[in-house]
């Protein structure tokens, strides 16, 4: 099982040169099945990094993408 820290969720979401790709590969594999957890608290780090940037509309989409894993 595979602990999934905010990180992951804001380099993908950030597409970040070094570590974005990385990051889109891991989370195909938790769509895909891979067993994964995570927590309240990085849900609400990324929702509030998604605030930060001026994103606010893609929290409900990220909301909706964890309630689906």
């Amino acid at each position: 099982m595979r602990f999934v820290d905010s990180n992951l969720f804001v380099y993908h979401l950030a597409a970040d040169p070094n570590y974005g790709q990385k990051a889109k590969d891991i989370i195909e594999k938790i769509e895909a099945g891979e067993k994964s957890a995570t927590s309240t608290l990085v849900i609400a780090q990324v929702c509030s990094y998604l605030k930060w940037k001026k994103k606010e509309n893609a929290i409900p989409v990220f909301l909706s993408f964890i309630k689906g894993l």
